[in-house]
């Protein structure tokens, strides 16, 4: 990237740098959500509807749609900055919600969760191959239908986790059993949808897969072998300060960060090898106290707000044709029958209480987070 982009210098007739845009759109989205939040929190709703409904409210379908304020967002070079920071974005609450995972429910209900997302999937992954045929003519698919396939299935069965897990917590739903068994299952069934798209991106992309993938086990295994060794030493250096320093804070980021670009450059995801690190990392003692007191609220009150509006930003309903709007339809209906048949099915299976059966399948059926990670694939650029 050029550096007069980095350090926010405006090129030829270029009022504003993307940069700066983007830090002003951040700020817009965290004052409309605040006030959206306000209006719907009396209605019972969560943080997460308010937050993409601001990124909704500046996106190209409503105050985009004004030539000075589309000049002012939506500049040639912005696309690069909002793809960088989106990941950045989603790096750093990816490792807290690995750091924050709580394993031993994990454990003890290990059964339910797999048996919930399996059931989930088949019925949405059934539903795919049904309605594959109608779909591919709607879309104008002429070719390469396995991958169509294989994205229309992710489409339905995926689950928006970072939603999810911001939702039950604004519910106060985290410390109970269904709100741990609702994050774990869709967790689980997001980090398999991501494995299944790395499939598919090495495939189009006709990249090396075993090889990197051998890679990406190796470094995010030497990774978390390097933050056991440094969430204990580093409390020795200063052993009667009740917290790490902010520049030692900042070396366990700074490697996660060198991790999950080198992984993207390959046109791979990092979102699993992140969760995998931050799940693994020490759960005792003064590093983990320390990230976890430094991390929550940023990431929860400016981070996820942000990347929720930046969901609702890239919502462009403006674009879509009459054709569009009835696979839309479709989808959407075929979501939320899947998901309902699947996780229904799993509840009987499991003798989960019928109050439940309503709620889990509707919050497992948001969207949003995979979709952005299929958008933001790229095979010509890279981030380094």
């Amino acid at each position: 990237m050029d550096p007069k982009l980095l350090f926010c210098l405006p090129q030829g007739d270029a009022l504003f740098n993307p940069l700066n845009t983007m830090f002003i759109q951040m700020a817009c989205i965290l004052v409309f959500s605040q006030l959206f939040f306000l209006l719907l929190k009396p209605c019972g709703q969560a943080g997460p509807v308010a937050q993409i409904l601001a990124g909704i409210v500046l996106s190209p379908a409503l105050l985009s749609r004004i030539p000075k304020v589309k000049e002012f967002f939506l500049q040639k070079d912005a696309a690069d900055y909002y793809s960088f920071f989106s990941f950045a974005l989603r790096t750093s609450f990816m490792f807290l919600i690995g750091l924050e995972f709580d394993l031993h429910f994990m454990r003890r209900n290990f059964k339910k969760v797999t048996v919930i997302t399996i059931s989930s999937m088949v019925s949405c992954g059934l539903l795919s191959l049904a309605f594959f045929y109608l779909l591919k003519p709607l879309l104008h698919i002429k070719e390469d239908y396995f991958t169509f396939f294989l994205v229309l299935f992710i489409t339905l069965s995926n689950t928006a986790s970072p939603v999810v897990l911001r939702s039950i917590a604004d519910w106060k739903l985290d410390t109970s059993e269904i709100g741990r068994l609702t994050i774990s299952c869709a967790l689980l069934n997001e980090l398999t949808n991501v494995v299944v798209y790395t499939i598919i991106i090495a495939v189009v992309s006709g990249g090396s897969l075993i090889g990197d993938f051998f890679l990406f086990i190796f470094m995010t295994g030497a990774l978390i072998l390097l933050n056991r060794f440094l969430a204990s030493w580093l409390p020795k250096r200063n052993p009667k300060e009740k917290y790490l320093s902010k520049a030692e804070t900042l070396v366990f980021f700074i490697f996660l960060l060198i991790i999950g670009i080198t992984i993207e450059s390959y046109d791979v995801n990092s979102s699993v090898s992140v969760f995998i690190i931050g799940i693994n990392f020490p759960r005792q003692g003064k590093t983990h106290r320390t990230l976890i007191n430094r991390l929550s609220y940023p990431i929860h009150e400016f981070v996820l707000p942000v990347y929720f509006g930046y969901i609702g930003f890239r919502f462009s309903i403006i674009a879509l044709t009459r054709r569009y709007y009835i696979c839309l339809v479709i989808i959407l209906i075929l979501t939320l029958v899947g998901k309902f048949i699947g996780v229904i099915s799993a509840c009987m299976y499991l003798k989960i209480p019928k109050k439940y059966w309503l709620f889990l399948p509707t919050i497992l059926s948001v969207k949003g987070h995979v979709g952005l990670l299929l958008l933001d694939a790229n095979y010509d650029q890279k981030y380094t």
